[in-house]
Parts: structure tokens; sequence; C-alpha cells
């Protein structure tokens, strides 16, 4: 290759024809090398300017109903944790049903208006296909703590939202808590907070150049010092900067606990640092060096300004701008001065010189492409007419043209052969009917095929039934044995059976999250991207594989956000938590209520009492899902989407308390998808409840 390179910019020299036109090239490619660099637009000297850093003070607290156990804002402090798109995070701190939560930077660092955004606040959203569970949060900041001004909002959802409904986040603008987090500080693997892809909600300070605050001075878009954060009653009370009214999810999450937003992070992409108490001598300006801006100012107020302070020129504290004054700043100027070669390059060059040069690197660039293109025809061209020479007259009678115009010889007929008499004909003639053979007629075939068909027809609903009854019986196998299992744990545990899923939610006072939503009954995983194996659970020492056997008649389905279960699902509602009745209502035992099952005293009719069920989950298709739920929440209230599938012959198999197994069909469902952000009808799916519409065979009474 002409002109090619070696391994760090050193121009290959080639002999060609010539002899010179190597050293040319090689000559041109040097000298196109250096104007290039020359050319080059220098970095804006404005960007280096800018820092980015994260909420570091908690300035003020006010939380609404509903924090639980997510109530420490220093959870807020630092970069965000995001565990991605579907998975949320539990670094966070809950603000309240209008609760609030203003943070603060570290000294001396401000929020200030760059190109852009300038601010990310990291919520809590969740998404759903192309909706998210986000709960809406109003955005304010400060300039001096006192007065605050408030990024317009608006907000296009036409009703009400249900407390575990999504919103479609195209919808509404100007608030937090609609893009999930993607970034996390403590995991390599995912974007950083400043990189693309990080989600959170990203502020322009320039929306708030025209408002009030900002024209009158009260607010300063290049010194923001406060950031407050307020939790949005998403019933239609409140109102967006347009006065139409806001909606969100809006209810209760758990039992007197309603939904409000969750604060993981603020990330400042545009941050400055001002001068601290020991500002730079001759600096009057306070933008962090000595220029000559600073300089006029000293040379105006020299010797005529009395009782002279920093921003006139003073910095020796005498009160007066002097010559002690100017050799300070002098003394500081050398930090100022442009450092590294694009810098000054930058600074001597004037654009339209810089353009010209990049213009005669490029064209000879382009004249020595156009060369070498021209030789290469040339050199075809020259091949084409030894080939056109060397065919004879007879050649080309019997030749075709090929795609890259050679003469090629026709290739023989491949219908020559059958043009022949066979063997044995008459000569002249060629055969037009074969000798017949001896075998059965189309009728003869036709109907036997048809009596098979009959018997087949007969004979495959009876297998299928047949192979449906053994996988039922199958099941019930695996699924008694679950429970056997269970039963031997709780007497291992004190009366308490296997909990459902341990590490659900965080514990009070802890911030371990390693292990939160990473184990279930039947298998743990290492990430919430992975699918979870089906061993390692706290009931899998107690199987006798030490795994979970799936049902043989949902192998097709064995995937999904759950996947590993093997297609059952346990009592996790009451018997896989500690869950218990407190004057005629569903309370959570104690603190670590999600850490334990159920304890045998609360169960007084085991044998009326679920255990495990065959389940899925219905979104879109069918997938695994390891929890049978209630007709009713205990804790959360309202209606779950059912998870009992009634695969077996429309029953479903399900074990009891005390072990024994029976097969139940469907009494209702749901029939409509309720807003649920899932996919799908289940009761298309058969999939739904058993028994009463209540929680009577499912609860601890």
């Amino acid at each position: 290759m002409v002109g090619a390179s070696r391994p760090g910019g050193v121009p290959r020299q080639e002999l060609l024809p010539d002899g010179g036109e190597g050293r040319a090239i090689m000559k041109w490619t040097s000298l196109t090398a250096v104007l290039a660099i020359l050319a080059a637009p220098a970095a804006p000297a404005a960007s280096a300017a800018y820092q980015t850093f994260y909420a570091s003070e908690v300035i003020d607290y006010s939380p609404g109903n509903g924090t639980w156990i997510y109530d420490d804002p220093q959870w807020a402090l630092g970069g965000p944790r995001g565990l991605g798109p579907t998975d949320g995070s539990y670094d966070v701190v809950t603000l309240g049903v209008q609760g609030s939560l203003t943070l603060g930077f570290e000294e001396n660092l401000v929020l200030a208006d760059g190109p852009g955004a300038d601010l990310l606040v990291f919520e809590n959203p969740i998404q759903f296909g192309s909706l998210v569970f986000g709960e809406l949060v109003r955005v304010q900041v400060s300039s001096d703590g006192e007065h605050y001004v408030e990024f317009p909002t608006l907000c296009g959802i036409g009703g009400p939202v249900a407390s575990f409904a999504a919103i479609d986040p195209a919808l509404v603008s100007g608030f937090a808590g609609v893009t999930p987090v993607q970034a996390n500080v403590d995991d390599p693997k995912r974007p950083g907070p400043f990189d693309g892809g990080a989600g959170g909600d990203a502020f322009d300070l320039a929306d708030l150049a025209d408002l009030p605050e900002v024209t009158g001075g009260l607010v300063r878009l290049d010194r923001i010092i406060h950031v407050r954060l307020i939790d949005v009653l998403g019933d239609g009370s409140e109102t967006d900067s347009n006065g139409g009214a806001v909606f969100d999810p809006t209810g209760d999450f758990l039992q007197d606990l309603p939904v409000s937003a969750d604060i993981d992070a603020i990330a400042v992409i545009h941050g400055t640092e001002e001068p601290g108490d020991d500002p730079v001598p001759g600096d009057t300006d306070g933008d962090g060096d000595v220029d000559h801006l600073d300089y006029l100012a000293l040379k105006v107020n020299f010797g005529t300004v009395a009782g002279a302070g920093r921003a006139e020129g003073d910095f020796d504290g005498d009160h007066d701008v002097d010559y002690f004054d100017y050799a300070a700043a002098r003394d500081h100027l050398v930090s100022a001065a442009p450092s590294g070669m694009q810098e000054a390059g930058a600074a001597m060059m004037p654009e339209p010189a810089s353009m010209a040069l990049l213009a005669v690197g490029v064209v000879p660039l382009l004249w020595r492409r156009r060369r070498g293109s021209r030789r290469r025809w040339q050199a075809v061209c020259v091949q084409r007419a030894r080939v056109q020479r060397s065919c004879t007259p007879y050649n080309r009678e019997r030749a075709f043209r090929s795609p890259c115009g050679a003469l090629l010889p026709t290739p023989p007929c491949p219908w020559s052969a059958i043009q022949q008499s066979p063997a044995g004909a008459p000569e002249g003639r060629a055969l037009t009917r074969w000798p017949r053979a001896g075998g059965f007629t189309l009728v003869e075939l036709l109907v036997v095929v048809a009596i098979l068909a009959s018997l087949a027809g007969m004979l495959v609903p009876t297998l299928n039934s047949a192979m449906a009854i053994a996988e039922s019986g199958v099941c019930q196998s695996n699924i008694r044995l679950l429970q056997l299992g269970n039963e031997v744990y709780q007497r291992e545990h004190k009366g308490y059976f296997a909990p459902g899923a341990p590490h659900m939610y965080p514990v009070r006072g802890s911030r371990d999250f390693s292990k939160i939503n990473t184990i279930r009954w039947f298998g743990v995983r290492e990430s919430l991207n992975e699918p979870f194996s089906r061993t390692g659970g706290p009931l899998s020492p107690y199987l006798p594989t030490g795994s979970v056997a799936g049902c043989p008649s949902f192998d097709e389905f064995l995937t999904g956000f759950e996947a590993g279960c093997g297609g059952y699902g346990y009592n996790n509602s009451f018997v896989g938590q500690y869950t218990i009745r407190r004057d005629g209502q569903y309370v959570r035992a104690n603190e670590r209520w999600h850490l334990s099952g159920g304890h045998t005293t609360q169960f007084p009719h085991p044998s009326r009492t679920v255990a495990f069920t065959d389940t899925a989950f219905v979104d879109g298709g069918l997938i695994e899902y390891s929890f049978c739920e209630p007709p009713e929440w205990p804790l959360f209230g309202g209606r779950p989407r059912p998870s009992i599938h009634f695969r077996h012959l429309g029953k479903a198999n399900v074990a009891w308390l005390d072990t024994h197994v029976t097969g139940e069909p469907m009494s209702f469902t749901d029939d409509v998808n309720s807003g649920n952000p899932y996919e799908g009808i289940p009761g298309e799916q058969h999939v739904g409840w058993f028994g009463p519409d209540d929680n009577t065979l499912f609860d601890c009474r």
C-alpha cells in the first residue's frame, strides 16, 4: 500500500515504478499530518472550568406520611446506586407524601448555568415496557437559601393513577422521578453518573432565566447552592405550571404506607468553585485567576479609592490600591497564563488562517487518491486486452461474456443426454412411455390413509389425556415434596416456616444492600440481572435432590424475572413471611417480618391453608412466578394480579400446609388488565383463583 504507516504514525516508503513518487508522497503525508495538528481547533477553555460533583450536605429533611424504613436523608448523598431500569434502587430516602428534601454541596462549590443540562436528579422509577412506575418530584433551586425558584412543569396525564399503575413518561416534563437510574458508582459494569445512558432526569438552569425571581436578582443562575426536592400528591389537587391537574401513582403501597418519591442522588454537571476566605492576590473579579481584567481594575482604582477592598484591588489590607498590590498581582499572573501548545496555538492563530492550513493539507491527499485510482483502472484495461487477443474466432462464437468482461467457453448443455433415445427403443424414436410396474392403485392408497387417519383421530385425544394425567401425577409428587421439606424446616427452626423472599426489603438501620432481592425460597442469584438458580435457597437443603424439580407441563415456559422456581409458587403473603392479624387487620409482626416465615401457631387449620400451588405470571405470554398470590393483598391493599395456573386439564395442583395435595378447578379470575403495566389478560391464559373470593384459604385465620 502506498503511503501506509507503521504503528506510531511513522510513514513507510515503498518502491514505485518511477522510483521517486514514494518519497514525494511520504513528504506530503508528513506535511499533511503537521498541518492537521496545527489547524486542529483548541478545546473550549470554558468547559475546563466546570466541575462535576454530588450533593454532600443535608440542609433540611421534612418527610411526609409514608417514609417507612427509608427515612435516613444521608442516603441521598454521594453518587447514584441504581440497579437498572426494572429494579430501581434501595439506597434511597423516601420523601413521604408531599415531603421535601433540601441538599447542598461542599464549601465553595456551586451549581452554575452551562451549555445544556446542568443538574441530574436520580429518583427511583421502574420501567414497564414503554411505561414507568414513577412518583413525580418538583425541583427547586436557590442561590441564597431563602429564595427558591421551581423548574417549569407540565403534566398531560388525564386522570387518577392507581398505586401500582404506571404512567407514560412522554406525558410529563419538568418533574424528576420519570427516567430510570442506570448509573451505579459501586458497579464498574454500569454507566458512570456523568456518562451517556446514566439515566436520571436532567435539568437546565437556562429554563429559569425568564422567571421573575431570576430577572429580579433574587436567584443567580451562576451560583446555585441548594436544591430542594418536593414530592407531588398526584391525586389531581396539585397543578403544573400551566394550571393543569397533576396525576401520578397514588394510594397505599403497604397498609397505612402511601406511595411517595424516593431520592437516590443529585449530580451536578456544571459546577464551579468560588474563591475561599484566602483569595488569589490580584484577582479582583473573583474568577480564580489574575488576568487583564484584574490589571484594568488596579489601574482604574490606583491611589483613588479610599477604604478599598479586594474588589477594588487592595490585597495587603491597607485599604489602598498601591504598588504593593501591583506586585501581588504580578506574582500571581503566571498562574493565569495559557498552558499547553494547543491553547497557545489557538490564542495566536486566527480562525481563517487555521482553515487555510487545513485546506492546504487536504488537497494533496485528494490529488494522490485520484491519481492512484487512475493507475488501477489502466491495469484492468491492459488485462482485458490480453484476454481478448488470446481468443480465436471459434472461441468467440462459442463464448459468452462474464460480468468482468472476459470471454469464457460456453458450458455443455445439461439436457443433451435426455434428448438421446433410451436403450431398446426403435432407432430414430424417443421413448414416450415407461413400462408400468405392478402395485396399489391411487384409490386403494387413499382408502388406507383415511382409515389410519380416523384411528389416529380417535387415539390422539386419549393419549393426550393419558399424558396430561401422568404429568399431573408427577407434578403432585413434586409439589408435595416442597411442603414436606417445608415441614422439616419448621421443625428445625422453632416452628417458623421457610421465608419466601428474605431480604426483599432492607432492615431498618442497615445499609447493606448486597443481598437485596437476590434470595428466594428455592434459590439465589448473583445480581438482579440474572435468573435464580434452583439451589441455594432456604428450602433447598430440605429437598431430596437439593433443588426444585420443575413441573413437566410447564417446561416450555420456564423463564421470566422469577425464573428458577420450576412453575411452583409459595404462599409468601402469609406462610412465607411473618404477617399476623391484630384487631381484624393484617400487620407486620416486627421489623424483621420478611426475614422469616410464619409460625405454625398462626395457622390453626393447616389442612385448609395453602402452602404451594402451580403458578405462572401473564406478561404477554406465560412466565415463571414463585408466589401464589391470594385474592387480596394483606398489607398492600387491593387485588393483586392472579398467579395460580390451572394447567392440568383445567385444574391446579395445591399442596396444603399439612402436606396433602389436591387438584382444584378455577373459581374466578381477572378478566381485564385493570391498568396493570403488564400485558395480557390472566383469564385467557387459565390463570386465576380457586375457592372463595377472599383470603380464607391463604391467611392465618
